[in-house]
């Protein structure tokens, strides 16, 4: 009789021992996912931050460019019609005609990239949606370089960004006016579903 009570304690002493193993081992597991599940989430707002700021540098850096072409305009220009500095945004030929001003609601440009005069142009568009299909930036091989610019065709692959070009002269004749506040606003729809956009201004003078 006593060493049956004897083997029973022990079988007792050894359940006990495995009912804690267990509750050890699922307590393990337990604090092993929540730990594994706040990695991951913070993984993912780690990468979600990451690539929303690398797309705002890409949004930046388009709207800066938008700005630059519209230098490049206005520098072309004062080259190839020194004579005449009311022809400073003038269309192709120094007696064509002006670009148009902007100050309507909804007025604004596209920017594109010409092959032929290797030469970025505008051309009007009225809508003031940043992300119409009108305003989407499409990739073109030019040379060696990948171009994002504004094309009415549809071979180009399509970027995820749109932008658009304002263009406000001090008054309604460009060639009265002494500067230009242009604006270029560069939109995108994140990760997220949200549309986003950037804007920068820049006031350029007519130096007559």
């Amino acid at each position: 009789m006593k060493l049956s009570a004897t083997n029973h304690s022990k079988k007792f002493r050894i359940n006990n021992k495995t009912a804690a193993s267990l509750a050890e081992i699922l307590i393990a597991v337990a604090i092993l996912s929540i730990s594994v599940v706040s990695i991951i989430g913070t993984m993912l707002i780690a990468q979600k931050g990451s690539r929303l700021t690398r797309d705002r540098l890409i949004a930046s850096n388009l709207a800066r460019e938008g700005i630059e072409i519209v230098r490049s305009i206005r520098d072309s220009n004062w080259i190839k019609c020194s004579q005449d500095k009311t022809k400073w945004f003038v269309i192709g030929v120094c007696n064509g005609a002006s670009y148009t001003n902007d100050n309507a609601p909804g007025k604004h440009k596209r920017a594109w990239f010409n092959t032929g005069t290797e030469k970025w142009e505008l051309s009007n568009y009225n809508l003031e949606n940043t992300f119409d299909a009108n305003y989407e930036l499409k990739i073109i091989t030019y040379g060696t370089a990948d171009l994002l610019t504004y094309s009415s065709l549809e071979t180009p692959p399509k970027s995820r960004f749109y932008r658009k070009i304002k263009l406000q002269f001090e008054t309604n004749d460009p060639t009265t006016s002494s500067y230009v506040l242009v604006t270029s606003t560069v939109g995108w729809t994140d990760s997220s579903g949200l549309q986003q956009d950037i804007e920068v201004k820049e006031q350029l003078l007519n130096l007559q």
